[in-house]
């Protein structure tokens, strides 16, 4: 059995600037309820950007059952069902080192995206191609 599928997570908008204090409400939330209902499979890592005093959250999520990956799913669903403007980009390394990115929309978050990540997350559990 490997590791869990590390996938980054970007969550951007239309409607707001990503230094507006409403879209970093919005934000934590999604970080708040990932972190509840995958039973802490959310981190958070801080990065200095050069040339500005503050830092970059990047946003990884360890996908290592179904279970995690159905929560995961789920959450960003409902997020991304609050506001038609929202939108995530999903990144992650498949077993042979390819990086995959992938977008989800309000739109198109449907089981198209649970079969994505549940492919990538069964084929680094074994080591195998997605």
């Amino acid at each position: 059995m490997g590791d869990p599928l590390q996938v980054m997570i970007a969550p951007s908008s239309d409607k707001y600037d990503e230094h507006d204090d409403r879209w970093r409400d919005q934000v934590a939330d999604l970080v708040r309820n990932l972190r509840v209902n995958t039973d802490d499979a959310l981190s958070v890592e801080k990065h200095n950007v050069p040339g500005t005093k503050g830092a970059a959250a990047e946003l990884i999520l360890a996908l290592g059952t179904s279970g995690v990956v159905t929560a995961s799913v789920e959450v960003i669903r409902m997020w991304l069902a609050r506001d038609r403007t929202r939108s995530i980009e999903l990144t992650y390394v498949t077993a042979e080192g390819e990086t995959r990115t992938f977008s989800c929309t309000a739109q198109n978050a449907t089981s198209a995206v649970a079969d994505e990540l549940m492919g990538a997350v069964a084929a680094q559990m074994t080591g195998g191609a997605t």
